[in-house]
């Protein structure tokens, strides 16, 4: 009996590591510089992350594409005469890692569970000058390499969108690593409804 029940944990712990990080963020307003206001929507933006905000699958999402009434001009989205479509600013995601054989700081983890169980060894790996991590315990608390999939990196900046009153994503992938990104960039647009989307 005892047997079963550490192999049914080992298998769970084996299959758990390299927890994913809520990602960085990093805004950047068009028009009139208001750092205090970037600052302010960063943090809405990586709350809204961490708790998946109601609306965000609306979010309409455009890879390297434009809509109706938008073009893009040395990098940066211009709308056209007659469309009222409302810019509200640039924003760039990028994965976070953490040190990935000691869990000597609190990770923002995208997992409850495994904030529960990761939370409470961090004074233990202090105390125990980073010989706590040898416990097989902390094993799903390392964060891996840090990179985004396509999925998270879509999801996440539906988030965003969602919190600063943006219904539009204009994105660009990072540099891919199979299917992974270490970030991603995109315009966040208020649309004209009158307007098509693509």
């Amino acid at each position: 009996m005892n047997t079963s029940r550490l192999l049914i944990f080992a298998l769970v712990v084996s299959t758990s590591g390299c927890a994913r990080l809520v990602p960085g963020v990093s805004m950047s307003l068009v028009g009139i510089a208001d750092p205090e206001q970037e600052r302010r929507y960063e943090s809405l933006m990586r709350d809204a992350i961490k708790a998946d905000v109601p609306g965000h699958k609306e979010v309409v999402v455009l890879v390297n594409s434009v809509p109706q009434g938008v073009h893009l001009d040395a990098g940066n989205v211009v709308v056209e005469p007659g469309f009222q479509h409302q810019v509200i600013g640039k924003v760039a995601i990028e994965a976070r890692s953490g040190n990935f054989y000691f869990i000597a700081r609190f990770l923002d983890y995208r997992e409850l569970w495994r904030k529960i169980l990761c939370y409470w060894q961090v004074p233990l790996e202090w105390v125990t000058l980073g010989f706590w991590s040898i416990s097989p315990t902390t094993y799903a608390c390392f964060a891996g390499a840090p990179l985004l999939t396509r999925e998270d990196a879509i999801d996440d900046l539906k988030n965003a969108a969602v919190a600063v009153g943006a219904d539009m994503v204009i994105m660009t992938y990072g540099k891919d690593v199979k299917e992974k990104m270490r970030n991603a960039e995109a315009w966040l647009i208020k649309r004209d409804p009158n307007a098509l989307t693509h």
